[in-house]
C-alpha cells in the first residue's frame, strides 16, 4: 500500500448512512416540544454533520441550557426509534469489506454518540468491518471533530498521520481532520457539496463509495 493508506476513518451520518429522515424527524420533535415553530427543512439540513451542541448554536443560535434542552428532546425521540429511520449507502459495505481484505485497519470517526454509533453499526452489520469506533461518550456530546479524529489516532496508535485518511461528507470533517494533521476524502453522495469541499480544502472528492475504495488503495 505504498501509494494508498494503511488506516481509514469514516464519519457515520451521510457517509456510512443515509440518516436525514431520522434527523429530520427528531429535530422537528424538539422544536415542537419546546414550542417553537419548526424551522425549514433548508435550515434543518445544516444540522447534519456538527455534534448537536455545536448545530443548535450555530445554526439556531441556543445557548447554554436552551441547547441542553434541545439536545435532551431531540434524544427522546431518537431512542424511541428515530436512530433506527436511516440505511446505508448502496455500495458503502462492498467498500468496507473491499479495503478490510486489502489490509486496510477502518475506524468509525463520527460525533454521534458512542453508544448509538455502535447500535447502528451492529443493526447494519457492519461493525464486523471496524477495529475501532471513536465517538463520545453520551457525557461528552461537546467533543468536537478534531477531538474525535485525534482519538481516532490515539486508539489506532498512529504515529505517522501520513498513512491515515479521514472519510467524511461536511466542512466539520474536514476542517478536524486538518487539524488532527490528517488528509480527507470528501463524499458527495452524503449531505456536502463540491463548493463546501473546496472552500474547506478536501484533500480528495469521491463520487461514489467505489471511488473512496481506489482512493485508498492508491489505485
Amino acid at each position: 500500500m505504498s501509494n494508498g493508506f494503511d488506516y481509514a476513518f469514516f464519519d457515520f451520518d451521510g457517509t456510512i448512512a443515509d440518516t436525514e429522515e431520522g434527523i429530520f424527524n427528531c429535530l422537528k420533535y424538539a422544536f415542537e416540544k419546546v414550542g417553537l415553530p419548526i424551522p425549514p427543512d433548508s435550515e434543518l439540513y445544516k444540522m447534519i454533520g456538527p455534534p448537536l451542541s455545536e448545530g443548535f448554536h450555530d445554526v439556531f443560535g441556543f445557548e447554554g441550557e436552551e441547547i441542553d434542552l434541545m439536545i435532551e428532546k431531540y434524544r427522546e425521540r431518537y431512542r424511541a426509534g428515530g436512530m433506527f429511520e436511516c440505511s446505508p449507502y448502496k455500495g458503502i459495505e462492498n467498500t468496507l469489506n473491499t479495503l478490510k481484505e486489502n489490509g486496510v485497519s477502518l475506524s468509525v470517526a463520527s460525533s454521534k454518540p458512542l453508544q448509538f454509533a455502535t447500535k447502528l453499526l451492529e443493526k447494519f452489520d457492519l461493525i464486523k468491518y471496524f477495529d475501532y469506533i471513536s465517538c463520545p461518550p453520551m457525557d461528552k456530546v461537546h467533543m468536537n471533530k478534531t477531538d474525535i479524529v485525534n482519538q481516532a489516532l490515539s486508539m489506532n496508535g498512529i504515529t505517522d498521520k501520513s498513512k491515515a485518511v479521514m472519510v467524511g461528507d461536511r466542512f466539520y470533517d474536514i476542517v478536524g481532520a486538518k487539524e488532527a494533521g490528517v488528509r480527507v476524502i470528501a463524499v458527495l453522495y452524503g449531505f456536502g457539496n463540491e463548493e463546501e469541499f473546496k472552500k474547506y480544502g478536501a484533500d480528495y472528492i469521491a463520487e461514489t463509495p467505489e471511488e473512496i475504495t481506489r482512493i485508498i488503495l492508491g489505485e
